[in-house]
């Protein structure tokens, strides 16, 4: 079991989101509160995410991962779970308790106000590194519990003891009182350093992979893990080793790729459900899509990172020609390369394809080529694959550049893989489309 505190912390720029806090109290303590009023309908479907980013800069949010989930995105996840009163379901990384209100509203209300918390809590459980959001995530399951009909009596609220099942603590050392049945998360997509137990990398890796790997352990057998994801993790050939771990402990009961995570956070996402205790054999099941055909790129050329890291090779050795992604020109035949440098590492034999890595899901085209010909070897800095034909020569590249050109790749690519750079695996098991 990984163990180790990893989380970044906002800190004393959560002052102001406070304020917010004392306005969810006063909302939930007012009399003429109704299902349709307009601050119940916001406090419970994204004014929490506006108020966070108007208070803590734009940077300071990415840097820690603070990206809350949301309604419409919760309820798209957790749309047709079966959770009743005798399950009980933690949400490790609750940051406003968006999933645990997903929830709460599966479960039935009870005569009074009281009684209702009290029900609630003994299904659900959560905790977040920060007081002002765990605070936040009390306020907001009273209020659907109001929304729902449900008054709360004239007490304080440090009288009424709402939901005790949530803490503030860190998710990943944070141990629930008996086995989950049900583990929701929208963790911290942050890079952490590994622990030395980790089995799977070493160094720097996602926060959320080191969730998931941990929280697996926790679960009861043939219990459940729905989470949402950064991308590289499905995709990244980093992530190959974590996959495997993952699959040796759960099967994927579905997985769906969500697309950008929203119009602030830079990053794409997927949701997964995984059964813990079980697994079997699956034929690429992170992938999508899964069909395979017999031609790919990966039949036909042989793929290569380009070999040169600029700023850091030793820069020794004869002078040759130098490719770089800004002197590639996007879709264009290059015969002279004005570029050189020494270097002794691994050189190209033309005619080859390039093919920037950098590559993102809103691009026209996600795999953006340049032939390059000419009778010596190059070197080519490793922002760029390089594409070299089994067979076929020039003609054979003119062909891949057509193909890599098409939307129909580019519709596959970004099914096949959202993260920022194209990977050799990716790139390789692209279809060599025939028509």
């Amino acid at each position: 079991m990984i163990a180790v505190h990893m989380l970044a912390t906002l800190g004393p720029s959560l002052t102001n989101f406070e304020a917010y806090v004392t306005e969810l109290r006063s909302l939930l303590r007012e009399p003429t509160v109704n299902t349709g009023d307009p601050r119940l309908i916001a406090a419970l479907d994204g004014e929490p995410s506006r108020r966070l980013r108007q208070t803590v800069e734009a940077d300071l949010l990415r840097s820690t991962g603070t990206f809350f989930t949301g309604a419409t995105l919760s309820k798209r996840i957790l749309a047709g779970i079966k959770f009743s009163r005798t399950h009980q379901a933690v949400d490790p990384a609750c940051g406003v308790g968006d999933l645990l209100l997903a929830l709460v509203r599966t479960l039935p209300v009870a005569s009074t106000f009281e009684d209702t918390v009290s029900l609630w809590s003994r299904s659900i459980a959560g905790c977040d590194i920060h007081r002002e959001f765990v605070t936040a995530t009390k306020l907001r399951l009273a209020l659907v519990a109001l929304e729902r009909g449900v008054r709360p009596p004239g007490k304080t609220l440090q009288q009424l003891g709402l939901f005790p099942s949530v803490v503030r603590g860190d998710g990943m050392s944070y141990c629930p009182d008996s086995h989950p049945d049900l583990v929701v998360m929208n963790p911290p997509y942050t890079r952490v350093l590994a622990p030395p137990d980790c089995r799977w990398a070493e160094g720097n890796v996602s926060g959320a992979a080191l969730f998931v790997d941990r929280w697996l352990d926790q679960i009861a057998p043939g219990g459940r893990m729905i989470a949402i994801l950064p991308d590289v993790l499905r995709s990244g050939s980093n992530y190959r080793a974590w996959r495997e771990a993952v699959l040796k402990r759960a099967n994927i009961n579905w997985l769906d790729i969500l697309g950008r995570f929203d119009a602030s956070a830079d990053v794409d996402v997927f949701a997964v459900e995984l059964v813990a205790g079980s697994s079997r054999s699956h034929s690429k099941p992170w992938r999508y899509p899964r069909r395979t055909h017999k031609s790919t790129i990966g039949t036909r050329f042989d793929v290569h990172v380009g070999s040169i890291v600029p700023h850091r090779d030793r820069k020794i050795g004869k002078h040759r020609a130098y490719l770089n992604a800004k002197t590639a020109k996007p879709w264009g035949l290059c015969k002279r390369i004005n570029g050189k440098l020494r270097t002794m590492r691994t050189l190209f034999e033309p005619p080859l394809v390039v093919i920037r890595r950098t590559s993102s899901p809103s691009d026209p085209h996600r795999a953006i080529a340049t032939i390059v010909v000419g009778n010596r070897r190059v070197a080519v800095e490793n922002h760029l694959l390089v594409l070299i034909p089994r067979r076929g020569g020039l003609q054979e590249c003119r062909r891949l550049v057509s193909i890599l050109k098409s939307l129909r790749t580019t519709s596959w690519l970004n099914k096949r893989i959202r993260c920022r750079h194209l990977t050799v695996d990716s790139v390789k098991e692209i279809p060599w489309w025939e028509d």
